[in-house]
């Protein structure tokens, strides 16, 4: 029986016939790097980069759109008796864009963080890793503002975690231990 042309053979990386010694060390070295890659995006390090970075464009996007809103008509027209020059107008726009792109970033990658240090913790991913990742989250921004803004805040964050992992993520059902087995 002969393989599809376009789907590639199930050989182990340098087990091939003829493969010789350098495609042994070739075929090793390139299952090396994927495990760094994929060690380094499992680690919580990069989910939090990857989410502020996702966050931050995201902010930026949905300030910059709320801007373009904002304005009926700025250029030509006083404000509080002076004339409005257009580079004001963008340069205030950009500003209150990069800032509402950093406050989404850090919700993100706060969020990410902790659901990933919960996930660790507990070893598997469910509904209860995301409440507890919102939690600590919450908890987690509203540090500054005292120790009933951290209990609200992480309530808050849970709850709506649980919203959405509850109304939106669809989970497959979970396995259950009757001791009926498939093989």
């Amino acid at each position: 029986m002969q393989a599809h042309p376009l789907i590639p053979p199930l050989i182990a990386p340098g087990c091939w016939p003829q493969a010789t010694d350098e495609d042994k060390r070739n075929g090793l070295l390139q299952l090396r790097q994927q495990r760094y890659i994929q060690a380094g995006m499992e680690s919580c390090v990069s989910k939090g980069i990857i989410a502020y970075g996702v966050g931050f464009g995201f902010g930026m996007l949905l300030s910059l759109f709320s801007f373009g809103m904002a304005y009926d008509n700025p250029f030509g027209r006083p404000v509080d008796g002076k004339e409005v020059h257009w580079k004001q107008v963008l340069k205030g726009g950009l500003r209150s864009a990069v800032s509402q792109g950093k406050s989404f970033g850090a919700i993100g990658g706060a969020y990410s963080v902790c659901e990933c240090i919960v996930e660790s913790y507990r070893g598997k991913h469910d509904t209860s890793s995301a409440v507890g990742g919102g939690i600590l989250a919450g908890a987690l921004l509203a540090r500054n503002n005292g120790s009933k803004a951290m209990l609200l805040g992480g309530l808050g964050f849970g709850g709506f975690s649980w919203a959405i992992e509850h109304f939106w993520i669809q989970r497959p059902p979970a396995d259950d231990d009757s001791g009926f087995f498939v093989c």
